[in-house]
């Protein structure tokens, strides 16, 4: 096999945009690196919510029993809950919240970069 038909390989490039994303993420891996929350950011507790929805045998999560000041809220009917399933498999190996919404962002750094090649490929080649 030749470098220009492994440089076209799909596998190569899309081990190439991984590798070339790292930077975009490498901040939330540093060792010692806190969670750093912003003015309207929830991520942990909507993460917490949605494990107790999903505890509570409600499928799709709709209504979140602690938010609401204590009366509850329908979080999910306005919020999409994929980032919150994707987070709770990262929950389900035990991570604690902020690891897992650490994982979750990494996640979506690298799928973003992964699907954007598959539709500028598609598009252009």
């Amino acid at each position: 096999m030749s470098f220009k038909t492994i440089f076209k390989s799909k596998l190569f490039l899309s081990i190439l945009i991984i590798v070339l994303s790292i930077p975009a993420f490498f901040f939330f891996l540093k060792p010692g690196n806190l969670y750093w929350n912003m003015h309207d950011d929830m991520q942990m507790v909507r993460q917490l919510q949605f494990e107790k929805c999903i505890k509570d045998g409600q499928i799709p999560c709709r209504w979140t029993p602690d938010l609401g000041f204590g009366y509850g809220y329908p979080l999910f009917n306005f919020y999409p809950p994929f980032p919150n399933i994707v987070g709770q498999v990262f929950r389900t190996f035990s991570f604690s919240f902020v690891q897992t919404v650490k994982f979750t962002a990494v996640t979506q750094f690298i799928l973003a970069a992964l699907f954007m090649y598959l539709l500028a490929s598609s598009l252009f080649w």
